[in-house]
C-alpha cells in the first residue's frame, strides 16, 4: 500500500502541529496495509488535509482526527468497500456469476456476496460455492428423499363448485376451470414417514397428463390442515376441509401430449407447505397428507390421471416427492492437552514438547 502527502513545513509554529488532521484506518487486515498510521496531513483547521491511498481489497473505516490549540478532538469516519474488478458474467465483481444470481432472484448489479437470504448463517457467495440455493434454509444433516402415490381410489377425487357434488374412483383429475365448471381436487398421500422436525428441502407432485392443453392456467395448491386426513367420500365436500395457510400458486407449462409425466406435469416447491402440516402438533411419523387444487373462473385448466384411470391401477396417478433432512445439534468440540502434565516443572534452557488432541461429534477427531 502507499500513501501520498505534502512535506510538513518545518517553518511551521509548533503548536500548529496538534492541528493537522490525521488518518487512521481499520479493517480486517492490519491496518498498515491501508493506511501507514497515523498520516499527518498538511491542512491546518479551516483549510483541509488530503491523501493519495490505493487501498487492499475488503472493507475498511478510515478516520480523520483533529485537535485544536485548546486539546479538543473531533473525529470523523466513513466506510470505504473495495471490490474486485467485474469480471464478464459477473457484472457487480461480487464472485457470483450473473446467470446465478438471476436464477435465484439477486440483483447482478450489487455486490452482495456477504448477504445471507435464507438465514440460514451461509452467505450468497458460499451457496454459490456450494452448489446450493440461496433463497432456501440449508440444514446440517443428510438429506433423504421419499416418493408415495395415491394409494386408492378413495384417495383422489373432485367437487363441483356449483353443485356440491364429490366424485371418488373418477378416471380423470380436472383442475379447475373445465368447460365452464369449476372443479375442487383432492389428494390424499398416506404413510409419510417424516417426524415433525425434519426440514423439507424440496417437494412436488408428479402428475401424468390426461389431456394435451396448451392454454394459460393459474392454479392455487393449498395444504389440509391438522392431522386427521380422510379418504374422500360423495357425502363430505372437499371444499369444507380446513386449508394451511401456506399456499403455492401453480401455473403450468403447456402439456403437449396425453400420457406426458415430466417437468411439465410437475408442480412447484410444496415445502411451505408440507413444513405447515409436520409442524403441527398431532402431527406423527407416518401420518397422512391432504393436498387441494382449486381455480377461478377463466383460469384454464389441466387434465390429469386420476387413480382409477385403468382399472384401479395406480401405474399413472399422483406421486408426491418430498426431499427432506433432520437437522444435527452442533456441540462444542473437546480438546485436551496430554502432555506435558499439568504442574511439569523444567530447567531453564530446555524443550519442551506439548501434545493436545481434540475431538468434535460433528467434524471428527483431530
Amino acid at each position: 500500500m502507499t500513501a501520498q502527502r505534502g512535506p510538513l513545513d518545518s517553518s511551521e509554529p509548533a503548536a500548529d502541529i496538534n492541528r493537522l488532521i490525521v488518518f487512521t484506518a481499520s479493517s480486517p487486515i492490519p491496518a498498515a496495509e491501508v493506511l501507514p498510521p497515523p498520516i499527518l496531513v498538511d491542512g491546518l483547521l479551516g483549510t483541509g488535509g488530503t491523501i493519495s491511498v490505493v487501498p487492499t481489497l475488503g472493507t475498511h473505516t478510515i478516520t480523520a482526527t483533529v485537535t485544536d490549540s485548546g486539546g479538543e478532538l473531533a473525529t470523523a469516519a466513513i466506510t470505504i468497500i473495495v471490490n474486485p474488478p467485474p469480471s464478464p458474467g459477473d457484472q457487480d465483481g461480487d464472485g457470483i456469476p450473473d446467470e446465478y444470481e438471476l436464477a435465484y432472484g439477486l440483483n447482478p448489479l450489487v455486490y452482495d456476496s456477504d448477504l445471507d437470504p435464507d438465514g440460514d448463517g451461509v452467505s450468497s457467495l458460499e451457496e454459490f460455492q456450494n452448489g446450493t440455493n440461496p433463497v432456501v434454509f440449508d440444514a446440517q444433516g443428510v438429506e433423504q428423499s421419499f416418493d408415495v402415490q395415491i394409494a386408492t381410489l378413495n384417495d383422489d377425487a373432485e367437487e363441483d363448485i356449483l353443485s356440491g357434488i364429490v366424485y371418488t374412483g373418477t378416471t380423470r383429475l380436472k383442475m379447475a376451470d373445465f368447460q365452464g365448471s369449476l372443479q375442487l381436487v383432492g389428494l390424499r398421500f398416506n404413510g409419510i414417514p417424516i417426524a415433525s422436525g425434519a426440514v423439507i428441502a424440496d417437494a412436488w407432485i408428479q402428475f401424468t397428463a390426461d389431456g394435451a392443453d396448451s392454454s394459460a392456467a393459474s392454479l392455487l395448491i393449498e395444504g389440509e390442515a391438522g392431522n386427521s386426513v380422510n379418504t374422500f367420500r360423495p357425502s363430505t365436500p372437499i371444499s369444507t376441509r380446513d386449508r394451511t395457510v401456506a399456499n403455492v400458486n401453480w401455473e403450468p407449462a403447456e402439456w403437449v401430449n396425453i400420457g406426458d409425466a415430466g417437468i411439465d406435469q410437475r408442480t412447484p416447491n410444496l415445502a411451505p407447505i408440507l413444513m405447515e402440516i409436520i409442524n403441527d402438533d398431532g402431527w406423527t411419523e407416518g401420518d397422512s397428507v391432504g393436498l387441494i387444487i382449486s381455480g377461478s373462473a377463466g383460469t384454464g385448466r389441466r387434465v390429469a390421471d386420476a387413480h382409477n384411470i385403468s382399472g384401479s391401477s395406480v401405474a399413472t396417478a399422483a406421486i408426491l416427492h418430498i426431499d427432506y433432512l433432520y437437522p444435527t445439534t452442533n456441540t462444542a468440540p473437546l480438546v485436551t492437552l496430554t502432555a506435558p502434565t499439568d504442574g511439569f516443572t523444567v530447567a531453564t534452557g530446555n524443550t519442551v514438547d506439548f501434545t493436545a488432541t481434540a475431538t468434535d461429534d460433528q467434524d471428527g477427531d483431530e
